[in-house]
C-alpha cells in the first residue's frame, strides 16, 4: 500500500476515517508521513480552507500552503489547467534552445529532440486539458527549430516536414 486518496462528505467524517487509519497503520508497527500528504476540502464547488487534517499529532499541509507535483503535474489550489499551457510552452521554448545551443550538428539536434524533449512535453500535454490554440504555438515554435536544424527554408510546410517520403537535403 502506498497511496491512499480518501474523499469523503464531511470534515468529521474524514477526521474520523484518519483516525481509524492511524490505529491501523500503528497496529502494523509503520507511520504515516504527514509531510508528503496533501489535504484539499470543498464545499458547494469551491475551495474551503478552514479545515486543517491530522494524523498523527502532526498537521497534514493543506495544497493551498504546499503545492504538490505527482506524475510531471503540479497540483495547486487553483483546480484549473489554465496555466499549464504557458508552463508547458516555457519548458520545451528552455528545452529548444537548449538543444539548439549544443554543439552538435543538425540531424543530431532533431534525434536529441524526438527522444527527449518531445516525450517530456507530450507527457503534460496528454494529462491536461491545453487549448488547442496553445498547442498550435507549441508545435509551430517546434517547427521552426526543426527546419533551421535539417537547413530547410522557412516557408517549407509541416506538411512536407512530417511526410513519409520526404527526403531533406
Amino acid at each position: 500500500m502506498d497511496d491512499i486518496t480518501c474523499l469523503l462528505r464531511t470534515a468529521p467524517c474524514t477526521s474520523r476515517l484518519l483516525k481509524t487509519l492511524d490505529k491501523l497503520i500503528i497496529w502494523a508497527r509503520m507511520n504515516f508521513k504527514p509531510q508528503k500528504s496533501r489535504s484539499l476540502s470543498l464545499r458547494k464547488g469551491e475551495r474551503y480552507d478552514r479545515v486543517t487534517f491530522s494524523i498523527g499529532g502532526e498537521d497534514i499541509p493543506r495544497i493551498v500552503d504546499q503545492p504538490i507535483r505527482s506524475l510531471g503535474r503540479l497540483y495547486t489550489s487553483r483546480l484549473s489547467d489554465k496555466d499549464m499551457g504557458k508552463t508547458i510552452l516555457q519548458q520545451l521554448s528552455e528545452g529548444l534552445s537548449k538543444i539548439d545551443s549544443s554543439q552538435l550538428p543538425g540531424k543530431h539536434k532533431v534525434w536529441c529532440y524526438h527522444f527527449t524533449l518531445y516525450p517530456r512535453v507530450m507527457w503534460p500535454l496528454k494529462l491536461c486539458e491545453v487549448t488547442s490554440s496553445a498547442v498550435s504555438w507549441m508545435e509551430a515554435k517546434a517547427n521552426s527549430f526543426i527546419r533551421k536544424w535539417l537547413g530547410l527554408p522557412r516557408c517549407f510546410s509541416a506538411a512536407g516536414l512530417y511526410g513519409r517520403n520526404s527526403n531533406y537535403p
